[in-house]
């Protein structure tokens, strides 16, 4: 069995802070291994990468510093959707 490039928390953080040009370029690293996995029969692991890929453009983000000392609160918590600024970027989201 070939194992998956693990994608820690911090690929979607990298992401949420680039424009469109870098969300795209790893969401799409994400896909490819996502579809690699299928092929090689690795369903879940694939659906792990699919769902990482979509991540980086709709995820629910923690909006407080501080959470882990003062635990993950219902309304800390907001929904982060990147929307495509215009019609080249939707066209491509394709």
């Amino acid at each position: 069995m070939i194992l998956p490039t693990y994608h820690s928390p911090s690929t979607t953080s990298e992401a949420a802070s680039g424009g469109f040009e870098k969300r795209l370029e790893i969401a799409e690293t994400l896909k490819s291994e996502g579809n690699r996995l299928l092929v090689d029969g690795e369903d879940f692991l694939a659906s792990q990468q699919y769902e990482a890929a979509l991540a980086v453009f709709v995820c629910l983000v923690n909006r407080r510093k501080d959470w882990k000392k003062r635990g993950i609160k219902d309304d800390d918590i907001s929904l982060d959707v990147y929307c495509a600024h215009n019609e080249a970027e939707r066209e491509r989201l394709k």
